[in-house]
């Protein structure tokens, strides 16, 4: 008997409030922004429309733009106080210049995410093992809270590639429709700088990979070719949201999932890069899959893998 089925309950990521702004449900916060792009070329064209003074001159210009982006406004990040300054000054500018506002100032809220803190109540757990968090395992930044109860099939890089330098299909033989996609992470050139699987090697185009495949999470692991420390994520970077959950383990709570395989993350990872070509794992079909979204307590135990 192998383990590979993998439950995942209250996979959370908690969004950390910005000071001097409203949070609304969902622990998503809400900050006023003025949409602008361009914002030299939309003074020019609405300064021209007035009839009392038609004319832009450069030095008018260089001031706006010096305002914007001078060092004190430190890069106007979203969320920011210095972001909040420079959309104020936009409005004001854009009120001296006579415009009518479509809102009441001028200003158009949004939800944006600033900052993200890992939730307490992470748990990841196949088999009789219970992952601790930022040991085991850890969430991407980009991945979806959601509780999920699903068998696993190892989808090589989770990689789908067809152009005029690459045909790969990391997909082409297995069906991961509900199930946890567990992919390698970066690609069987990794040790070449100029390999054009570099440009497709990235987690987030991965997961929403699997998602338009049908997978109902995804689990990266990083090989000892990629990472030696095995090192997990962390949550230092922005990214739009996945639907479905994106966790990484480390390589030995993969190995566990893998029992029964006669496989390792190593093994796998070497046997792809030395053939470079596709290869996947699958358990056995015609047994019964958990639902993307639901968790399924007797879920029954499967026999084997299948190459």
């Amino acid at each position: 008997m192998f383990n590979n089925i993998v439950k995942i309950e209250s996979l959370m990521i908690r969004v950390k409030p910005f000071p001097k702004y409203l949070s609304l449900p969902l622990q998503i916060f809400t900050m006023r922004y003025s949409i602008i792009l361009l914002f030299a070329s939309v003074l020019v064209f609405s300064c021209s429309g007035l009839q009392e003074d038609p004319a832009v001159t450069a030095a008018e210009l260089s001031r706006h733009l010096g305002i914007l982006a001078s060092d004190s406004l430190k890069g106007r990040y979203p969320g920011t106080e210095e972001d909040g300054i420079a959309a104020e000054y936009i409005a004001r500018e854009f009120r001296k210049a006579g415009l009518e506002w479509i809102t009441d100032d001028g200003l158009q809220p949004f939800e944006v995410i600033t900052d993200l803190e890992k939730g307490t109540e992470n748990y990841f757990r196949t088999g009789t093992r219970e992952g601790i968090l930022d040991e085991d395992f850890a969430p991407f930044p980009f991945s979806g809270n959601i509780a999920l109860d699903a068998e696993v099939v190892f989808a090589g890089y989770g990689l789908e590639i067809n152009d005029e330098q690459i045909t790969w299909n990391d997909y082409a033989e297995i069906d991961i429709r509900g199930k946890w996609a567990m992919v390698l992470m970066g690609n069987p050139e990794i040790d070449s700088t100029n390999s054009p699987f570099h440009a497709y090697s990235n987690e987030r185009d991965k997961a929403m990979l699997a998602l338009d495949k049908g997978a109902a999470g995804i689990l990266f692991v990083a090989g000892p070719v990629f990472d030696q420390e095995d090192r997990l994520t962390g949550l230092d970077r922005s990214e739009g949201k996945v639907t479905i959950p994106a966790i990484q383990i480390n390589r030995s709570m993969a190995d566990y999932i893998l029992q029964g395989s006669s496989y390792t993350i190593a093994d796998l990872e070497s046997r792809i890069i030395r053939e470079a070509r596709p290869f996947s794992l699958t358990p056995p079909c015609g047994k019964k899959l958990s639902k993307p979204t639901y968790t399924l307590p007797n879920f029954p135990s499967l026999g084997g893998w299948t190459q």
